[in-house]
């Protein structure tokens, strides 16, 4: 999970912790993304450009606030990961 200093603040990625959380990728971590993004505390979120492939922008969240994040997130991956992606957050 990429994790990055901003402010004095660790963010991670909001894509990495989905598509960890619910075990999918691309399209459905978008969409998923888009329908939980409105329950996040918005001065928690900022956006962010990692190197590598894409090197797009991207919404990254707040240490502090991911664990809000990984408890929104449903379906049965997300059931079975959610204590894993937790203790990873702390």
């Amino acid at each position: 999970m990429r994790v990055v200093l901003l402010n004095g603040k660790e963010y991670l990625s909001t894509r990495d912790l989905i598509k960890h959380t619910i075990e999918k990728t691309g399209k459905s971590v978008v969409q998923v993304w888009a329908r939980v993004k409105a329950q996040i505390n918005a001065q928690a979120l900022a956006t962010h450009k990692f190197k590598g492939s894409g090197e797009v922008m991207q919404d990254v969240i707040e240490r502090r606030e991911a664990r809000w994040l990984v408890r929104l997130l449903t379906g049965e991956a997300a059931e079975r990961n959610r204590r894993r992606m937790l203790d990873a957050i702390c």
